[in-house]
């Protein structure tokens, strides 16, 4: 988890980036048109030889994660809850890859993953290490198609770096770094994925 600080920052280095790439597509816009009208004449009548041509890029290949099994028929389990939570902590790894998450992750869960992922692969940032899941406790709920999992981390041997290789969540404090999480699951097609991720008020387990 990123400092509140570090986290604003990025989100702003975002912001500003967008910002200008926008006011520069504008300009160029501008331009283009200005120029357009006082040249359609000439361009009409004059053929250009030898202009390039374009060749189409291949697409980007996506891969696609499988969710994992329960072990209990027709239920959820601790084991798929963690190993789910494991595979898209995992994908932070390599933020710039292109990960299909649909299978583990669905609603609120699935946007937020996505919005950390780019904003990542934007600030070239990248996770190293992996996070212990200290214990998971399953709640049924009213909803015969929801779970929720009070699920405890320890993300203590977790290292956020960047393009440099440089650590930049060194200076999180170490009681910091075990806390409580609350998932809900829900069922998708005959899958359990992850919906929601939140943190208590009291967070630490």
């Amino acid at each position: 988890m990123l400092p509140p600080r570090l986290s604003a920052a990025l989100v702003a280095g975002i912001v500003t980036v967008t910002a200008f790439s926008l006011s520069a597509c504008d300009d160029n816009l501008s331009s283009a048109l200005s120029s357009s009208g006082s040249t359609s004449e000439s361009s009409a009548a004059v053929e250009t030889p030898g202009d390039p041509v374009e060749t189409p890029t291949s697409a980007v290949e996506t891969s696609i994660l499988v969710a994992p099994t329960p072990t209990t028929p027709d239920g959820i389990d601790r084991e798929l809850v963690e190993k789910t939570l494991q595979t898209s902590w995992s994908s932070l790894e390599d933020p710039e890859a292109a990960l299909d998450m649909s299978a583990l992750l669905t609603g609120v869960a699935l946007e937020d993953f996505e919005n950390q992922r780019q904003e990542w692969a934007v600030t070239k940032l990248h996770q190293v290490g992996k996070a212990k899941i200290v214990s998971t406790v399953i709640e049924p709920i009213d909803d015969p198609t929801a779970v929720v999992a009070r699920v405890c981390v320890d993300s203590s041997a977790v290292e956020v770096r960047d393009e440099n290789d440089a650590v930049v969540n060194s200076d999180i404090p170490r009681d910091e770094q075990r806390s409580l999480m609350l998932t809900t699951f829900r069922l998708e097609d005959g899958t359990w994925k992850l919906a929601e991720r939140s943190f208590p008020d009291d967070p630490h387990c």
